[in-house]
C-alpha cells in the first residue's frame, strides 16, 4: 500500500499537515479582506508572485477559531506553533489581521509562518513568527530560499534584505536570489546553508538605524566563515522596496554594481 504525502507527514509530525492546511486557508482568505487586498496592491504584488510565495491572510480571531474547530485540531498543537495565545479564560489568535508568509522547504513542506501587519500604525513587532518548535527553527529557515532555488539554475550571489515583503518585491523586480532571515537577524546557520550554493553575499540594508543594526554582525560572521560579503547601499530612497514602487529599479542596479 502506498501512503499519501499527507499520511507520511502526519506520521512524522501532525504540525506539518496543519501548516499546509493553513497555507491553503490563508490564501483563500486574502481576497475576502479589503484591507489585505489594498495592502497587496500598494506593494504592487502580482497574482503570479503571490502564488509563487503562497502568500495569504489570517482573519480576525473568531473566523480563525471556527476554521480550526472545523478541522478538529487540538488547542495544544496550535499553541505549540504559537497560533493561540492563552489568556486564561480565552484564547487570542496571535497572527490575526496579518499578511501570512509561509516558510517552505525545497521538498515543499511548510515549516512555519511569518505574519506582517497590513497597516502603517506603529507596532512593537512589524513581523511575528511561528514559535520555535519541532518543525520550525527561526535560526535555520531562510525566507525566499526555496523560491530562489526554483527560479535559478545557478546562484551567483545571495542578496540579503530584512523583511519577507522586501524579498517578494525584489523577486517581482527580477532579483530572484534575494532572501531574508526567518524571524531573526541573519545567523551563521543561515549563512552556512546559503553558502552551499555560493559564497558570495550582498547585504542590502534599509537606510536607517534599524537597517544598520539588523545586519551589524554580518561582516564578522562572513569573515569567520570565509565568505565574500559586500554592501549595496541604495541612494535617494529608504530601501529597495521604495525604489521598486517608485519605478527606480535603476537605483538597485547601481547599488548592486
Amino acid at each position: 500500500m502506498t501512503l499519501s504525502k499527507q499520511a507520511i507527514l502526519s506520521a512524522v509530525n501532525p504540525l506539518y499537515v496543519i501548516n499546509q492546511k493553513l497555507v491553503d486557508y490563508f490564501m483563500l482568505q486574502l481576497p475576502l479582506s479589503p484591507e489585505a487586498t489594498d495592502y497587496v496592491k500598494k506593494r504592487g504584488f502580482t497574482q503570479d508572485i503571490m502564488n509563487l510565495f503562497q502568500i495569504g491572510y489570517c482573519p480576525i480571531g473568531q473566523a480563525m477559531y471556527d476554521f480550526a474547530c472545523s478541522q478538529g485540531w487540538e488547542v495544544k498543537l496550535l499553541q505549540d506553533i504559537g497560533f493561540w495565545l492563552d489568556k486564561g479564560d480565552y484564547l487570542i489568535v496571535k497572527f490575526e489581521d496579518r499578511l501570512m508568509f509561509p516558510f517552505v522547504s525545497l521538498d515543499g513542506i511548510v515549516h512555519g509562518f511569518s505574519g506582517r501587519v497590513i497597516h502603517d500604525n506603529p507596532v512593537d513587532n512589524k513581523y511575528i513568527n511561528t514559535n520555535n518548535c519541532a518543525v520550525y527553527n527561526k535560526s535555520l529557515v531562510v525566507y525566499g530560499f526555496n523560491e530562489a532555488i526554483r527560479c535559478n539554475e545557478k546562484i551567483e550571489s545571495w542578496i540579503l534584505v530584512e523583511g519577507n515583503a522586501d524579498v517578494v518585491s525584489m523577486f517581482q523586480a527580477g532579483f530572484t536570489t534575494t532572501v531574508a532571515g526567518g524571524g531573526t537577524a541573519i545567523t551563521e546557520q543561515h549563512l552556512l546553508r546559503l553558502s552551499q550554493y555560493t559564497k558570495n553575499f550582498i547585504m542590502m540594508l534599509d537606510n536607517d538605524m534599524a537597517g544598520l543594526q539588523g545586519m551589524a554582525r554580518l561582516p564578522k560572521m562572513c569573515q569567520d566563515l570565509h565568505l565574500n560579503l559586500r554592501r549595496a547601499k541604495i541612494e535617494e530612497v529608504k530601501d529597495a522596496d521604495e525604489a521598486i514602487r517608485t519605478g527606480r529599479i535603476d537605483l538597485i542596479n547601481q547599488a548592486l554594481a
